[in-house]
């Protein structure tokens, strides 16, 4: 099983290469600015969320809850690639 670390590398080298020097810069800048703004966003967020789930020991709504966060993650993710390709 490849590790979590090797798949970004390569996903990283070959998006550098697509897009080209200038055009990886401002993504790189834009993708340090979005991971700044999910880190102050998220700090403690978490964390108050899986206490209060397991407060509750609701497993199906910690699960749902869980799939929204990494769906909006893909979103977000999704529509900076598409709005520096298409861009």
């Amino acid at each position: 099983m490849r590790s979590l670390a090797a798949i970004e590398a390569r996903r990283t080298v070959l998006i550098a290469r697509a897009l080209g020097p200038a055009l990886y810069a401002d993504y790189a800048s834009l993708m340090a600015i979005i991971v700044w703004g999910l880190l102050l966003a998220e700090a403690g967020g978490n964390a108050g969320f899986m206490r209060y789930l397991k407060d509750a020991e609701q497993a199906a709504a910690r699960a749902s809850l869980y799939l929204a966060l990494l769906r909006y993650r893909l979103l977000v993710g999704s529509l900076v690639l598409a709005v520096l390709l298409l861009g």
